[in-house]
């Protein structure tokens, strides 16, 4: 977001230059646009300190400066203080109602606090003024998964609609002709992975460090372009795991697209589709012959350019091709392989009775932006039906979200001594937080993926409610394949009804920590290897079918 801030910024400041009259007038806009430009320097950097102090030189100068307003918000966010964050945005916008990448940042804020309705208003309020503005019209498709009651045929459509402006356009005309067909040649294959989460603190982090190291090296070679600054322990595994690294944040999408060609790539996969840090703009160009979506972001790209996407059979169903300008190609199993987490705590350790004195406790362990209104209403009924029962729900943001949240639950008749609400915390005290919960409850329409899998693994049932495509069917796909059909729930009333009767059921198996974590364990034997082998062979099948296309062509 930064780079867009900062090219935005230097062409207006230096507008606003040439407009403003007077020495004085010049002179005071030249020392903000230093001060301004200093402070995006440094936050690029990453010394937020210095750049906060360079944009509150700028307020106490000129308290209602848009530009320094904005950038403060946007260092707010990162630090987690949402309601200040949102303040600082919405005075920038009192200055100028129009800014696009001020919308841009408010939409980002909202989605963040569990608003998406209003989350999408700002970033439409956004593409309203600027039609072609990139990353609001992203970040909307991004939202639109999260909005209950939105038809897939509609988030189809935007999709497509992202793609006519952005990416299709940088479709190249001619193509190069493919290889000679890989199942046959002893020429290995390059892989190329772009992501901008290879660290440990994302799911995708976690998942792609699986996969790598599993690859045949006789056979593949891998390369990963890496598009963030935020780097740890994993990335520096994943480093030392590859054939070549490439740091890519600083790049443009057109400088990266001809090293893929000169790195050769014969099968570039992309990690992150519409989320932050994504490169799609790198796959519109078509570097390479065979382009993969997978594992990042659970639905279609809309992009001519990207040719398939990963998925597994019971994440889309049939008929689910003509929600894809992609081509499917179907997984056996999970989507993607899960490895226990390195802190877990041994389950003895855990409590093995209910927390409240032998009352139920339910808890929620995902994101809070999916946690939207018709979801709490749902919990508000489970809670109502269940006498004593308790909701503790992790990640809340401090300040107004805390607030909201008790309000809704105590318009639904649900008192406050019930809910326990809790910030993000570290990874191993997270983990250690299932000690205190009986039974997770899936959001919707955007359910969990590396979180169920982790709920499971402390030994925690987790009810779900599936939906239609990827971002509602990953709980789904990982429960059928352990066993739990009955945790998986096709209608909000079979959802309600499934928590409730596992409620009340303290002897169901599923109940039982230990039963739980030897269920994923045994299924977890072997599979990992398995599945890296299954997408190797995938890889090829596309690289031969792309060849055969296009010999039928000639």
């Amino acid at each position: 977001m930064l780079h867009d801030i900062l090219g935005y910024l230097a062409r207006r400041i230096a507008s606003d230059f040439r407009k403003s009259r007077g020495r004085e007038s010049r002179v005071s806009e030249a020392w903000i646009g230093v001060r301004i430009a200093e402070g995006l320097r440094f936050q690029r950097a990453g010394e937020i300190g210095d750049a906060e102090e360079r944009y509150r030189s700028v307020l106490s100068r000129q308290s209602d400066q848009p530009d320094a307003l904005h950038l403060l918000a946007t260092i707010e966010h990162g630090r987690g203080k949402l309601d200040e964050a949102e303040e600082l945005v919405r005075q920038a916008l009192a200055v100028q109602p129009r800014a696009v990448e001020y919308l841009n940042t408010l939409g980002t804020i909202l989605g963040d606090t569990a608003r998406p309705e209003a989350a999408v208003q700002a970033f439409r309020g956004a593409l309203e003024v600027s039609p072609s503005a990139l990353r609001p019209r992203s970040n909307l498709l991004f939202l639109l998964n999260l909005l209950p009651g939105v038809s897939r045929e509609t988030i189809f459509e935007e999709h497509l609609e992202w793609a006519r402006i952005h990416a299709d356009p940088l479709l190249p005309v001619r193509r190069s002709s493919p290889a000679e067909s890989v199942s046959e040649s002893g020429v290995p294959v390059r892989i190329g992975y772009i992501s901008g989460d290879l660290w440990g603190g994302h799911p995708v982090g976690r998942i792609i460090s699986t996969v790598i190291p599993l690859h045949d090296r006789g056979r593949f070679r891998v390369h990963c372009y890496n598009n963030t600054r935020t780097q740890d322990g994993l990335t520096d595994r994943l480093r030392t795991c590859v054939d070549s690294w490439l740091d890519v944040r600083d790049q443009s999408d057109e400088t990266l697209a001809e090293r893929i060609q000169e790195d050769k790539i014969d099968v570039l996969v992309d990690l992150s589709g519409h989320t932050r840090n994504n490169r799609l703009n790198v796959f519109a160009r078509q570097p390479a012959r065979v382009q993969v979506g997978w594992l990042g972001y659970l639905n279609t790209t809309g992009m001519r350019a990207m040719g398939w996407r990963l998925v597994s059979t019971d994440a889309e169903l049939p008929g689910a091709e003509k929600f894809h300008a992609e081509k499917l190609w179907h997984l056996d199993g999970c989507p993607w392989p899960w490895v226990p987490p390195e802190v877990a705590e041994p389950l003895a350790g855990l409590r093995k009775e209910c927390p409240h004195r032998g009352r139920v406790t339910f808890g929620s362990f995902n994101s809070f932006r999916k946690l939207n209104k018709v979801v709490l209403a749902a919990w508000a009924d489970i809670l109502r039906a269940v006498p004593g029962a308790c909701l503790r729900i992790y990640g809340v943001p401090a300040g107004a979200c805390i607030e909201r949240t008790y309000d809704q639950f105590d318009g639904a008749g649900i008192e406050a001594s019930r809910l326990s609400l809790f910030g993000a915390s570290d990874y191993s005290r997270y983990l250690q937080s299932y000690g205190d919960v009986d039974i997770s409850l899936d959001p919707f329409p955007y359910n969990g993926g590396a979180t169920t899998c982790e709920s499971l693994w402390m030994g925690v049932p987790v009810v779900t409610l599936a939906g239609s495509g990827g971002f509602g069917r990953t709980s789904a796909s990982f429960l059928r394949q352990l066993g739990f059909e009955d945790l998986v729930c096709n209608s909000l009333e079979h959802y309600r009804e499934a928590a409730i009767r596992l409620a009340g059921d303290p002897d169901n198996p599923h109940r039982k920590r230990q039963v739980l974590r030897d269920r994923v364990r045994a299924a977890m034997a072997g599979s990992h290897l398995q599945f890296v082998q299954g997408l190797e062979q995938s890889y090829l099948g596309m690289l031969d079918m792309s060849r055969s296309r296009y010999e039928a062509t000639c």
